[in-house]
């Protein structure tokens, strides 16, 4: 397969491929080289895939918890075909049970901030999903395929629109996960999200660790 990163051309074997191979998915196959890694999208992607224009932008904007596109990716046409991001790797969700509440917090106060810069390039997040988490002692939110680029569109109601999405992902996919619990607490955690805002119930909390933060809301 030839490709290339940015202006650097590539010549991957079948061999190196495999070696290379991470992961698929409905729009793309994921390979590693060296600390980065290349998401390259199918020829006929059942979903919509990041186009060039955002892909372009995103590139452009620096946060710390989303892992967003770094070089674009083409292929041997130099049509554009996916983009690089930096591989991080990944630990089991579980092991957020056990952060100090205090650290946790700070997480995503720092996700809250990256949220915000987003907003303010007129970007409209998607797909914030327990899959698309990375937690490598940080949290990273590593699928930005569906992210949108909105045109007028008012910065309050944009905002309002990915903080909502921001709290139900840490309700629903993070705090309802770090646990084995039942689905009926799952659901309740889930639920919270409609009435409170994860970080300011968090800030107030005296709990010493997630997983007993987690224990106490859904007693």
């Amino acid at each position: 397969m030839q490709i290339y990163i940015g202006n650097k051309k590539y010549n991957f074997t079948y061999e190196q491929l495999c070696y290379m191979y991470l992961d698929e998915g409905s729009e793309a196959t994921i390979y590693r080289l060296g600390n980065k890694v290349l998401k390259i999208y199918r020829n006929n992607p059942s979903k919509v895939v990041l186009g060039y224009e955002t892909a372009s932008l995103l590139i452009k904007i620096a946060t710390n918890n989303y892992l967003l596109p770094e070089k674009p990716i083409y292929d041997e046409n130099k049509n554009f075909d996916g983009y690089t991001t930096t591989y991080k790797d990944k630990y089991p969700i579980s092991l957020i049970a056990k952060m100090p509440l205090d650290k946790f917090l700070k997480e995503l106060k720092s996700l809250a901030e990256d949220t915000d810069i987003l907003t303010e390039h007129d970007i409209e997040i998607y797909d914030l999903t327990y899959e698309n988490t990375i937690y490598d002692g940080h949290l990273h939110i590593c699928d930005p395929g569906s992210f949108l680029k909105l045109y007028g569109e008012a910065v309050n109601n944009l905002s309002e629109k990915n903080r909502s999405k921001l709290n139900l992902y840490l309700y629903k996919e993070i705090l309802a996960n770090c646990l084995v619990l039942s689905k009926k607490k799952k659901e309740k955690i889930a639920n919270m999200a409609e009435s409170y805002n994860a970080i300011e119930e968090i800030e107030k909390d005296t709990s010493k660790t997630v997983g007993a933060f987690v224990k106490k809301i859904t007693r």
